[in-house]
């Protein structure tokens, strides 16, 4: 017998354990569904061993000298595959075919496609980017108008007035330092950090420098090639610091030059001392921020997600 017809035999089997048919008739409607053409081979399968056969044991799991687990005898073998009906296949249907009706066909490439550059989507949302990027950078003026409300609670509580109070008004004038990250890991992102370095100084004008660094700005900064790196120097004091870098997140899964916690605590705690607020904006969502770094210094998805409330939850 064959190893297609084996295989019947074991689908039968299945068929019948699973839904377990009362009459013949049902056992060999399935038989016939399954391919088998001989329904007196299912019934076997379905009623166990014939009559003839009760107590005697299978030469499948016996052997010459009734030792079981051993194999048959190759006569007695063949006489036991002999006592099983050959099957043969009921029917055939005849292979789908499938036919493609001719219809236009899509242009050829030209060089003019291939020359052509996809539009480029920002990080941030064209709509809001620039008063997010306000939100980053703006600083309280100190100089608005009298905060009557403050005024009046102070006076109520019996408490002196030491000076006028102020109602918050956000400027630019002070000026901000933009930090840029050209390390691997932000290599993906090096095209966003073109496009964000001008929309921040399309907002700010030139109040704003931006500087370059690898990894960490402890580790040296400039404005042109790393060449002429030198040592990072913070700003005047007030004046806000916005890093865009990948604290280490990203990159190779091996890489060496990875920057470390200690180092961006160290950068927190020299900005702290000069007066400096600082701020960063992270492509990686808050899921991937370690916990430690993210309580030294305010941190912002750099994506679509950031809106001017995020921003000014986070770091006013």
């Amino acid at each position: 017998m064959s190893r297609e017809a084996d295989t019947w035999l074991a689908d039968a089997a299945r068929a019948f354990a699973a839904l377990r048919p009362g009459d013949d008739a049902t056992r060999a409607a399935i038989a016939r569904l399954l391919g088998l053409a001989a329904p007196t081979a299912t019934s076997r399968l379905a009623s166990g061993p014939a009559a003839g056969d009760q107590g005697r044991p299978s030469s499948r799991t016996l052997g010459p000298g009734g030792t079981a687990g051993q194999a048959p005898e190759p006569a007695e073998a063949s006489r036991s595959l002999d006592r099983l009906p050959l099957l043969e296949p009921v029917g055939r249907e005849a292979a789908d075919v499938t036919s493609w009706s001719p219809g236009e066909s899509m242009p050829r490439v030209t060089a003019e496609h291939l020359a052509a550059v996809p539009s480029y989507d920002p990080l941030f949302a064209p709509r809001s980017a620039v008063s997010v990027i306000h939100a980053l950078l703006a600083q309280d003026a100190r100089d608005g108008p009298v905060d009557v409300a403050a005024l009046v609670d102070t006076v109520a509580r019996l408490r002196p007035i030491r000076e006028i109070p102020h109602e918050r008004r956000l400027t630019l004038r002070f000026g901000a330092q933009l930090l840029l990250d050209v390390g691997e890991g932000m290599e993906p992102f090096a095209r966003d950090e073109e496009m964000f370095a001008d929309q921040v100084q399309r907002v700010t004008g030139t109040a704003t420098p931006v500087g370059y660094f690898a990894d960490c700005p402890l580790r040296g900064t400039g404005s042109g090639s790393i060449s002429s790196w030198d040592r990072y120097r913070p700003p005047h004091a007030g004046t806000p610091v916005l890093v865009v870098s990948d604290f280490g997140i990203g990159g190779p899964l091996l890489y060496p030059q990875r920057s470390r916690l200690e180092e961006w605590a160290r950068f927190a705690q020299l900005l702290a001392e000069a007066g400096c607020p600082v701020a960063g904006l992270v492509p990686y969502p808050p899921a991937r921020w370690p916990a430690d770094l993210a309580r030294l210094i305010p941190l912002l998805t750099w994506d679509r997600g950031t809106t001017v409330g995020a921003v000014m939850a986070r770091i006013r």
